[in-house]
C-alpha cells in the first residue's frame, strides 16, 4: 500500500505539473517546431532518455523502476526501447524488456500525449524454493504518457496494463528526462 501511494504521489505531481504550470514557463523552442495558428503542434526528430519510476495498482506488482529510450521521427512516429523491473508480493521480480512504438501528439506546444504499445519479454526471477519458476513470457502493454516540456527537459505521468502475461496487471509511473 505505500507503493501505491508514492506512485500516486509521483504521478499525481508529474500530471499536476503537465497541467497546471503557466504558459510562461520555459518555451520549448528546440524540440517543438513553430507552426500557424489553428494548427496543432508537431514533434521535431530526434533522440530522448527518461527514467521512470511507480508502482502496480493492484496486488500483481508493487514498486516498480525503469528507463526508456528513442528516438521520434518528424511524423511524430515514437520508436524505443523500454526496461522495467517489477517487485512482485511473493518474492519474486519481473524484468520487462521490450521494443516501444508510440504517436507522439503535442496538445499544446509543451504538452505530449503519447499511446504507445510495449512488447517484449517479461523475465521472472525467483530467490525461494517454494517450487516457482524462473522463465521468460511474451509481454504485451499497452499504456499512454502525458508528458510536460521545460526545454529539452521533461516529466511525465503514465498509465499502463499488462495484458500479457496473465494475470492483467495495471500500474502508474512516472518520470523525467532528456530530448537530444
Amino acid at each position: 500500500m505505500r507503493n501505491l501511494r508514492f506512485t500516486v504521489l509521483v504521478a499525481g505531481t508529474a500530471l499536476f505539473g503537465c497541467l497546471a504550470l503557466p504558459n510562461g514557463a520555459d518555451a520549448r523552442e528546440e524540440t517543438v517546431e513553430a507552426y500557424p495558428a489553428g494548427s496543432r503542434p508537431v514533434a521535431a526528430p530526434g533522440f530522448s532518455a527518461e527514467g521512470i519510476l511507480g508502482s502496480g495498482l493492484d496486488s500483481q506488482y508493487g514498486l516498480m523502476a525503469g528507463a526508456r529510450g528513442g528516438y521520434t521521427t518528424d511524423q511524430g512516429v515514437y520508436v524505443g526501447g523500454n526496461a522495467t523491473r517489477a517487485d512482485r508480493g511473493d518474492g519474486a521480480t519481473d524484468t520487462l524488456v521490450g521494443g516501444e512504438l508510440g504517436y507522439k501528439y503535442y496538445a499544446t506546444p509543451k504538452l505530449e500525449l503519447r499511446p504507445f504499445a510495449l512488447a517484449g519479454a517479461d523475465i521472472t526471477s525467483s530467490s525461494d524454493l517454494l517450487g516457482r519458476r524462473n522463465g521468460t513470457r511474451l509481454a504485451v502493454v499497452p499504456g499512454v504518457l502525458a508528458a510536460y516540456h521545460f526545454g529539452s527537459f521533461f516529466v511525465s505521468a503514465e498509465g499502463r496494463l499488462q495484458v500479457l502475461p496473465t494475470p492483467v496487471a495495471p500500474s502508474l509511473l512516472g518520470g523525467a528526462g532528456l530530448i537530444f
